[in-house]
C-alpha cells in the first residue's frame, strides 16, 4: 500500500496513545487499514470501531482485500453500538441482562406504549417479561458492564488494541467505553472540522484527556483545489489546511442564486450531463422537508433520485412492521409478543383467540410459551382456532440461515419495497439491530444510478462528483435555532458552520453553493431573504 509521509507516520507510529487529526479525503480509511493491520501483527486482536454499518463494511472489505498470513481474522471491525451489543451478549448476565435479550426500535416502542394506556410502568414490566431492550441502553449497559468488574475488562482487554474512526463525534459514552476497552493500546481518528453532532454531546476531539501522540493527515486526495480553496477559508478553530495532491486535476466552485428552490431545480436541469449522469450528482441541504421538496420535483421531471428520507418512512408502515415481527419470530422462537402479532396479521387469529392462548399458557405452567402452544395445537384436526404453524406454513423459508432471504421467500409478493430495502448478508439479529438504529444506513450509494438527495448528516464519509449545497440563506444554512436548544448562539453557528465545511468536502470536482433569493410566506407574499453569513466568509 503506497503512503505519503504522513500516512507511514500515522501507520506505524509505536505510541499507545495516538490521535490522527485526519482533514477530508486524506485517506484515514487507507491508513486505518494499514494500521489495523500493523497491529494485527503485534497483538492478539485489533479492535476497530467507527460511525456506521456502511463504513464497517468498507473497513472489513478493505482489511479482507489487504491482509495476508491470517492477520484479518485478528481483526474485529463494528460500530460503537455494535461492540456494545457483543459484549452485553457474551457477558450481561453479569448486570442482569437475561439470555436472548433483543432490541425494540422506537415504533414499536410507542406501540407498547400505546397498548399499555401509556402506562410507563406496565411498558417497562412487559419489555422486562419478553426480554426486550432500547437501542439506547447498549452503551450505558456496556460501559456499567466494564466498570463492575476489574478482572472481566483484563480479560476483555488483554493484548488488545483499538481504533477508534471518525473520533471527533464520538459522545461522552463512547469516549467512556473507548477508554475502558483501549487500555493497552488506544488510537484515535478525527478532525474537528467535521464534529456536527455537538447538538447530540458529541465531545471535541481536542478536548479528550491526554496524554497524546499527535500526527496530522493534510494532503486531500478528493477534491480540487479550487473546492479546497473554498473550504480552507472558512473560520473553523482545529482545522487543517487541506493541501492538494500533487497532479490534482482542476475542478470549480459557483455560486447559484435564483428566486426559489424550483428555479434552483430547473437551472439544475439546464445543466449539461446532469440528465444524462444524475449519479455524479449529490444534492445536500440542512432539513428534510426542503429536501424532499426538491427530491419530488427531480422525480416529477423523469430524473431518477436517491432521497434516504423518503425511503425511512418505508419502515413505519403497517407492512413493514410485520416484516419486522416475523423477522423477530424467526430469530426468537420463543417471542410471544411479536408471535401473537403475525398469528393475528397473517393466521387469522383474533384478539380474543391470543387471550384465550395466554390463558391456557398461563394455567398450563411451565417455560411453555405461545410458540409451544401454537405449535401443538396446530396438529389437532378441527382446532376452531384455525391455528397454522408459521414453520409448517411456510416451509424451508423459516430455517434459512439468511434474514433477509427468509423475509423474501415469506413476504416478497406482498411487500417488495420494504424488502428491497434490507441489506443483504444479515442474520435476523444483525437485521433487527439495523431496523433498531436510529442512524442506520440504506442501500450503498454505489448501487445506486441516481440522484442523491439528503441531508449533510446522512452525507457523512460519502463522496460525489458534483455536490450542490442546497440553502445558503439565513435560515436555511445556518438553519434556525431549534426550540428545545439549549447550546449558546456562537456555538450553535460554529456547528452550522462545520456543516457547510462537511457539505462542501464531499465533493471532487464542482461544488454549487445554491441560495434561494427570496421565499413566499402566508399572507405576506414574496419576501427576500438574506444570503447566508458564510458566503462572506468563503
Amino acid at each position: 500500500m503506497k503512503l505519503n509521509e504522513h500516512q507511514r507516520t500515522a501507520s506505524y507510529s509505536e505510541a499507545k496513545r495516538l490521535r490522527i487529526l485526519a482533514g477530508a479525503g486524506t485517506g484515514k480509511t487507507t491508513v486505518l487499514v494499514e494500521r489495523a493491520l500493523w497491529l494485527a501483527g503485534e497483538c492478539d486482536l485489533v479492535r476497530l470501531v467507527t460511525f456506521t454499518r456502511r463504513a464497517a463494511r468498507v473497513l472489513r472489505e478493505r482489511i479482507q482485500a489487504e491482509a495476508h498470513g491470517g492477520l484479518a481474522d485478528r481483526i474485529a471491525v463494528s460500530t460503537h453500538h455494535g461492540l456494545a451489543a457483543e459484549l452485553l451478549r457474551e457477558h450481561g448476565d453479569a448486570i442482569g441482562w437475561r439470555e436472548g435479550w433483543r432490541i425494540i426500535d422506537r415504533v414499536e416502542e410507542e406501540a407498547l406504549k400505546q397498548e399499555a394506556g401509556r402506562q410507563l410502568d406496565l411498558v417497562e414490566a412487559r419489555l422486562q417479561r419478553h426480554g426486550l431492550r432500547r437501542y439506547d441502553e447498549l452503551l450505558p449497559g456496556a460501559v456499567r458492564l466494564l466498570e463492575s468488574d476489574p478482572r472481566l475488562l483484563e480479560l476483555i482487554t488483554e493484548g488488545t488494541e483499538l481504533l477508534v474512526d471518525e473520533a471527533h463525534d464520538s459522545s461522552p459514552l463512547e469516549w467512556r467505553l473507548d477508554e475502558l476497552l483501549g487500555r493497552c493500546g488506544l488510537t484515535v481518528v478525527g478532525d474537528a472540522a467535521q464534529r456536527i453532532y455537538g447538538w447530540r454531546g458529541a465531545q471535541p476531539l481536542e478536548d479528550a484527556p491526554g496524554p497524546w501522540e499527535t500526527v496530522e493527515l493534510p494532503v486531500c486526495y478528493r477534491c480540487a483545489p479550487e473546492i479546497l480553496s473554498v473550504a480552507n477559508r472558512l473560520p473553523i478553530p482545529g482545522r487543517i489546511d487541506l493541501q492538494p495532491r500533487d497532479g490534482a486535476p482542476a475542478g470549480s466552485a459557483e455560486l447559484w442564486a435564483e428566486r426559489s428552490d424550483e428555479e434552483l431545480v430547473a437551472r439544475l436541469l439546464r445543466t449539461p450531463g446532469f440528465v444524462e449522469s444524475p449519479e455524479r450528482w449529490a444534492i445536500l441541504g440542512r432539513t428534510n422537508r426542503r429536501l424532499q421538496h426538491v427530491a419530488e420535483q427531480l422525480a416529477s421531471a423523469g430524473v431518477a433520485v436517491h432521497c434516504p428520507s423518503l425511503e425511512a418512512t418505508a419502515w413505519e408502515t403497517p407492512e413493514a412492521r410485520l416484516v419486522i415481527d416475523l423477522l423477530h419470530v424467526l430469530a426468537h422462537e420463543d417471542d410471544s409478543l411479536h408471535l401473537g402479532r403475525v398469528l393475528v396479521a397473517m393466521c387469522g387469529w383474533t384478539d380474543a383467540d391470543l387471550l384465550l392462548a395466554e390463558m391456557a399458557c398461563a394455567s398450563r405452567g411451565g417455560p411453555g410459551g405461545l410458540s409451544e402452544y401454537v405449535a401443538q395445537r396446530s396438529v389437532e384436526k378441527g382446532d376452531p382456532m384455525r391455528v397454522n404453524s408459521l414453520r409448517y406454513r411456510f416451509g424451508d423459508a423459516m430455517l434459512a440461515a439468511d434474514g433477509q432471504d427468509a423475509v423474501r421467500c415469506v413476504m416478497a409478493p406482498n411487500v417488495p419495497a420494504v424488502v428491497g430495502r434490507l441489506p443483504g448478508c444479515l442474520s435476523e439479529v444483525e437485521l433487527l439491530e439495523w431496523l433498531a438504529d436510529p442512524n442506520r444506513d440504506e442501500q450503498d450509494e454505489g448501487e445506486q444510478e441516481a440522484c442523491h438527495v439528503g441531508t449533510i448528516h446522512t452525507a457523512k464519509g460519502a463522496e460525489w462528483d458534483r455536490v450542490l449545497v442546497l440553502g445558503l440563506e439565513e435560515g436555511g444554512l445556518p438553519g434556525a435555532r431549534w426550540r428545545t436548544e439549549e447550546r449558546d448562539e456562537e456555538q450553535r453557528i460554529a456547528e452550522e458552520r462545520r456543516l457547510l465545511y462537511v457539505a462542501i468536502t464531499r465533493a471532487r470536482e464542482l461544488v454549487v453553493l445554491a441560495r434561494r433569493t427570496g421565499k413566499w410566506t402566508r399572507g405576506r407574499g414574496y419576501q427576500d431573504v438574506e444570503p447566508s453569513r458564510f458566503l462572506e466568509e468563503v
